[in-house]
């Protein structure tokens, strides 16, 4: 598929770790193209505060293949995501986490799954068939499982991890949907923008391993980051699966006595309350056979993704 490999690692406060991080992931992908591709490490410094860009100077000594992007103050994963991959010159280009809750050696199955399935996308999966997390804070991992399931309700069920950034892509694709025009919500947002341009996506099962990681981390979940990232996944996936929309109602508990609390208190008559009762049982109810629908065409499309994934390991 190419002959060069670019990993691009964005990076927020992670100096304390990040000299021996970096050398892992670059001891890892000497040994894993050997002679047969180069590569190069790209750290994208999102204006950090911590002394970062001190450390990653010094890793240059010890990172031949390093190359540091900065950005003045910080500006978010994203933008972070967006100059790394500009930047980048391989054919193909992995991000990944400075903080190494995923193996370097998850590089190495990314590249050979985009480049053995002919993909455009890899995506490294700890909710697919075979992967797992282990030692993430209860809060982040109850947000990020049912993130997950929400949006992969909105891709019929053929992908089990929408919101990991470990990722490998081929460098054509990505060009592509970063051209001017194409919005997207997120590192999800990117995924369904590649759904939408066609490219096959494939899902690698990955080990999200956070017991090395220091307890300030799990800390960093503000109440409003926290809500905004919610924001963004309901969002996303209601503009990737607009039918999505019409299942809310259908969750909401006690909305039949609530319109009715409305509807007495505006002293409503007789007749008005019975039509609006009808109305609110109708559109609630019609809105849960909506999300039966939409959860058994999801179950449908997991079986029929894991039966595929399944056959692909036997022909191995």
């Amino acid at each position: 598929m190419g002959n060069r490999l670019s990993v691009v690692v964005p990076i927020y406060n992670e100096a304390e770790h990040l000299d021996a991080h970096m050398t892992s992931i670059d001891a890892y992908l000497a040994a894993f193209c050997g002679e047969q591709r180069s590569y190069e490490l790209l750290a994208v410094d999102d204006g950090s505060t911590d002394g970062t860009h001190d450390v990653l100077r010094l890793a240059r000594h010890t990172c031949p293949s390093l190359t540091i992007v900065t950005h003045p103050a910080n500006r978010g994963l994203d933008a972070a995501l967006a100059t790394g991959f500009a930047a980048a010159s391989g054919d193909i280009i992995v991000a990944f986490d400075a903080d190494l809750t995923y193996a370097p050696s998850t590089i190495g199955s990314l590249v050979d799954a985009l480049e053995g399935h002919r993909a455009g996308v890899a995506v490294a999966s700890p909710y697919a068939r075979g992967g797992r997390s282990t030692g993430v804070p209860w809060l982040r991992s109850f947000l990020s499982r049912n993130a997950n399931r929400y949006l992969s309700l909105a891709v019929r069920g053929r992908i089990a991890t929408l919101t990991c950034m470990v990722r490998a892509y081929r460098a054509d694709l990505l060009r592509g949907l970063y051209a001017p025009g194409l919005p997207h919500e997120g590192t999800f947002g990117l995924l369904f923008a590649a759904i939408k341009q066609g490219a096959q996506v494939v899902e690698i099962p990955a080990v999200l391993d956070w017991s090395a990681q220091p307890a300030a981390r799990a800390r960093r979940m503000r109440p409003m980051r926290i809500a905004r990232h919610i924001a963004r996944v309901l969002t996303a996936g209601i503009k990737a699966r607009p039918f999505l929309l019409l299942a809310i109602p259908g969750l909401i508990p006690g909305l039949l006595p609530a319109v009715l609390g409305v509807a007495l208190l505006a002293r409503t008559s007789p007749r008005t309350l019975g039509l609006v009762t009808a109305i609110t049982l109708v559109v609630q109810y019609g809105s849960l056979l909506v999300l039966t629908a939409q959860l058994g065409d999801f179950a449908f499309k997991r079986r029929s993704t894991t039966s595929r994934l399944r056959r692909t390991s036997c022909t191995r």
